[in-house]
């Protein structure tokens, strides 16, 4: 894996949820990223966030039953911030 479309496009290929949106390239901290959201079968949600660091990629998975409680747990990474 390279870049923030990497987890992403991992995932799509090897449990094969449906994607909802994305892979999407937007600012997380300042820094590029990449948001996909999904839905798996047993109808739970995922909100999937990718950054490089340096060396890594950095990911976050926000996991909700509903779309309500999805959508106020991505409004919580807006509190993310990377320092060196």
């Amino acid at each position: 894996m390279t870049g923030p479309h990497d987890p992403a496009r991992t995932l799509i290929q090897m449990i094969h949820p449906k994607v909802l949106s994305g892979p999407e390239d937007i600012l997380l901290a300042g820094r590029p990223a990449s948001r996909t959201d999904f839905k798996f079968q047993s109808g739970s949600l995922l909100s999937k966030f990718a950054t490089v660091v340096g060396d890594y990629i950095i990911e976050f998975d926000l996991r909700a039953d509903n779309e309500t409680d999805l959508a106020n747990l991505v409004n919580t990474i807006e509190t993310v911030r990377f320092t060196q």
